[in-house]
C-alpha cells in the first residue's frame, strides 16, 4: 500500500515538475519572441528611416537637376524658341497618311540638347556621334549626344518634351476652334487649312518643312490633285507665292493650284494668279465659308 501510494506522489511530483518545465519554457519563450519582435520592429523602423533618407536625398537632387534644367532653359531662352517653332512645324507637317509627324520629336529634342550643351562647353566634340532615331521612316542622323552626356540632359529632355506638348497643344487646340482666321499664323493657319480640307472630303499631305518646292498642302479629291499654298499673315501676299504655286503643279503633277491666306491679296498677285489659273482664296472668303457653312472647296 505503501509503495502504490508512494509511486502515485512520484508521479504527482513528476507531473508537477512537467507542469513548472513547460510553463518555464512557454514563458521563456514569450520572452524570445518579445525580443524577437522587438528586433524585428526596431530593424524596420532603422529601414524605413533609411529609406525615408534616401528618398528625402532623391528628392533633392532631383530638385537640384530640375532647377539647374530651368536655369539652363531660362539662359538659353533664345534656343527654347527656337526648338518649339521648328518643332512645331515639322510636326504638324503631315504625312502620307494625313498624320502629324511625331517622329521629328525626339530628333529635333536632341539637336536643342546638343547645341545647348555646346553653348555650356561641357561636350567633348570628339565624343559626339552620328545616331539613327528609332521608328524613323527617313533614317533620320543627327550629331548627338552620348553616354554620361545624356544622362547628365536627361531633366532638361523632359522638360523640353513637356514645353513641346504643352505649346503644341495650345496650337493646335487655336487652330481647330479658330474662330477668327486672321489671328492664326504660320503652322496654326495651315494646320487649320487642313482641317478644313479634311472635313470637306479631302485627304491632305504636308510638304516637307525645308525644300517644299512651293507647296505647303497636298489635296486630293475624285481624282484630282491641287497643290496649296497657305499663308497666314497680316500683309497681303504678293507675285511671289503665286510664282511658287505655278512651280508646285508640274513639281507634284497636280491639276490645280490655289493660294489660301486669311489675309488679301496685291493686285499684281490677282493679275499673276488670273493668268496661271491659279485659284485665289483670302480671308474675306474663309470668314464667309466659317460664317455661311457654305460650299468654299469646290473640286
Amino acid at each position: 500500500m505503501n509503495e502504490i501510494l508512494a509511486s502515485g506522489l512520484l508521479g504527482v511530483f513528476l507531473l508537477i515538475l512537467l507542469f513548472f518545465a513547460i510553463r518555464s519554457g512557454w514563458k521563456q519563450q514569450r520572452k524570445d519572441s518579445a525580443a524577437n519582435n522587438e528586433r524585428f520592429a526596431a530593424a524596420r523602423r532603422i529601414a524605413e528611416q533609411e529609406a525615408q533618407k534616401k528618398a528625402q536625398l532623391a528628392e533633392s537632387a532631383l530638385k537640384r537637376r530640375r532647377d539647374q534644367a530651368d536655369r539652363l532653359l531660362a539662359k538659353h531662352w533664345d534656343l527654347l524658341d527656337k526648338f518649339l517653332e521648328i518643332t512645331e512645324r515639322k510636326i504638324s507637317a503631315l504625312d502620307e497618311y494625313g498624320d502629324e509627324n511625331s517622329e521629328a520629336l525626339p530628333e529635333q529634342i536632341d539637336k536643342c540638347l546638343t547645341k545647348i550643351a555646346t553653348r555650356e562647353k561641357v561636350v567633348d566634340r570628339y565624343k559626339w556621334r552620328r545616331q539613327d532615331f528609332p521608328g524613323s521612316r527617313r533614317g533620320s542622323r543627327v550629331l548627338s549626344l552620348v553616354g554620361t552626356y545624356r544622362d547628365e540632359y536627361i531633366d532638361l529632355q523632359q522638360m523640353l518634351e513637356s514645353q513641346f506638348r504643352a505649346y503644341h497643344d495650345a496650337h493646335k487646340q487655336k487652330a481647330n476652334s479658330a474662330q477668327d482666321v486672321s489671328t492664326l499664323t504660320g503652322v496654326e493657319f495651315e494646320t487649320y487649312i487642313a482641317n478644313l480640307l479634311k472635313q470637306a472630303g479631302f485627304s491632305v499631305v504636308g510638304t516637307p518643312v525645308t525644300g517644299d518646292q512651293g507647296a505647303d498642302l497636298i489635296a486630293q479629291k475624285n481624282g484630282r490633285t491641287i497643290a496649296i499654298q497657305a499663308k497666314g499673315c497680316k500683309e497681303p501676299v504678293g507675285n511671289w507665292t503665286v510664282q511658287e504655286i505655278v512651280g508646285a503643279l508640274k513639281f507634284y503633277n497636280a491639276v490645280e493650284g490655289w493660294v489660301v491666306t486669311n489675309s488679301n491679296f496685291t493686285v499684281s498677285a490677282r493679275q499673276l494668279a488670273h493668268a496661271n489659273s491659279i485659284r485665289l482664296i483670302d480671308g474675306h472668303d474663309l470668314r464667309n465659308y466659317a460664317s455661311s457653312k457654305g460650299t468654299l472647296w469646290n473640286c
